[in-house]
């Protein structure tokens, strides 16, 4: 994690925003494999 500015608010909330998507993503995937079985 070198150069980044954790000073920036810009790029927190954008970490933040990714990190909210992977967690809405994996759990719908995981949903829909537990739904298929």
């Amino acid at each position: 994690m070198h150069g980044v500015n954790w000073n920036n608010p810009y790029l927190l909330t954008g970490n933040a925003k990714k990190l909210r998507w992977q967690q809405l993503y994996s759990s719908t995937v995981l949903l829909l494999v537990l739904n298929n079985m």
